[in-house]
């Protein structure tokens, strides 16, 4: 008897049967050949990294947190927060007015403060409601190129 070389072989696999489950809990056996192999595929991928999802919906979480803050600041920090290190005095005075007070240091660098003051309400229904005003002061640093370099925000109960 001859055997034939590997080029001429054929091979016969057996009948995979996969078991499908519905969403009832109930599984059916179904050969590969009527499923389509891209369910397949993608549901032997799922099994293989059940990880995937828990990982996208941690990151997509913290995206989505991270986007909520811009929600909670205030217009002058978020223009502040764009303009660092490109604004001029002229840009700055334009978009939050004139500064409470204008000082130097000795390093050539100019520091303006700014406050606004806000009301917040406090309570939790309408008998008790009281609010208060509260202070934020920015100090704005500038180079001697009068370019805004650095910022700081502190909040504070206003007396």
């Amino acid at each position: 008897m001859t055997r034939r070389p590997p080029s001429q072989r054929t091979r016969r696999s057996p009948r995979r049967r996969f078991e499908v489950r519905s969403c009832m809990g109930k599984g059916t056996l179904v050969s590969k050949e009527r499923l389509n192999l891209k369910t397949v595929q993608f549901a032997l991928k799922a099994l293989r990294h059940p990880y995937r999802i828990a990982v996208f919906t941690i990151v997509f979480s913290f995206g989505l947190g991270l986007g909520a803050c811009q929600l909670f600041l205030s217009k002058e920090a978020r223009y502040l927060l764009s303009a660092r290190n490109q604004a001029a005095e002229q840009d700055v005075r334009r978009h939050l007015g004139e500064p409470l007070r204008i000082m130097s240091n000795k390093n050539q660098e100019t520091l303006w403060v700014y406050e606004f003051r806000e009301f917040v309400q406090g309570g939790n229904n309408a008998w008790t409601m009281t609010g208060s005003w509260w202070c934020d002061d920015y100090t704005l640093t500038f180079d001697e190129h009068h370019i805004l370099r650095d910022w700081t925000r502190t909040s504070r109960k206003c007396v």
